[in-house]
């Protein structure tokens, strides 16, 4: 068994645990390790072509209109105002915070993005936008291969081909987690344990 210390473990190597584990590392200063079971990282977000950026600085400047209301008012028509409106709302709005972070980040993909609609969205009828992508479908190619460039900027160890499969606690807090990398045992020592391990649709128990 091989020891490792780290301040945080993120356990998911696809986008959202790219971007977690690059805002951990910026706003805290620690250390910061990531596992992904696969053999490269990204996950389900090398295969997204476009991305809603509600009231972006972006959309700002290119003098696009600011439908976020009317796109709040229709998610939350289609689910019977059964969803809490401020997490709705924060959700939202949170999609224009990142598109602005990411090209705080990396200045020179701004001009990659092109205004149009979202894949499933009908012109003249789903136009509540706005959406943005890059051509041939790279957006979530171009913000993977961002990410990987910012853990390295960072410190950040991305570990792939590296499965979490245990961890320990002290006092009801995770201090501990176990993972296998081949055939080799990891036991990496943490504070804090960011949980990003892919979507529930492909959890059969949850699904069936």
């Amino acid at each position: 068994m091989t020891n490792l210390d780290y301040d945080i473990v993120v356990i998911g190597g696809g986008g959202s645990g790219l971007v977690a584990a690059v805002r951990a590392a910026e706003l805290s200063g620690k250390k910061v390790i990531v596992l992904e079971k696969a053999k490269r990282p990204g996950g389900g977000a090398l295969f997204a072509s476009t991305t809603r950026t509600f009231q972006s600085k972006w959309q700002e400047e290119k003098g696009i209109e600011d439908r976020t209301a009317a796109y709040m008012r229709k998610v939350m028509d289609d689910t019977y105002w059964r969803l809490d409106p401020e997490l709705v709302s924060k959700c939202i709005r949170g999609t224009g915070e990142f598109f602005d972070w990411f090209c705080e980040k990396s200045p020179e993909s701004a001009d990659l993005f092109k205004p149009g609609y979202y894949v499933f969205d009908t012109p003249g009828v789903d136009q509540e936008g706005p959406v943005f992508g890059v051509q041939n479908n790279g957006t979530g190619r171009l913000v993977v291969e961002t990410m990987v460039k910012l853990c390295e900027k960072y410190g950040i160890t991305l570990k792939t081909d590296c499965r979490a499969t245990d961890v320990e606690t002290k006092d009801g807090r995770i201090s501990a987690v176990i993972a296998k990398e081949k055939d080799e045992i990891l036991h990496i020592s943490c504070n804090t344990l960011i949980l990003s391990s892919g979507s529930w649709i492909c959890n059969k128990d949850i699904v069936n």
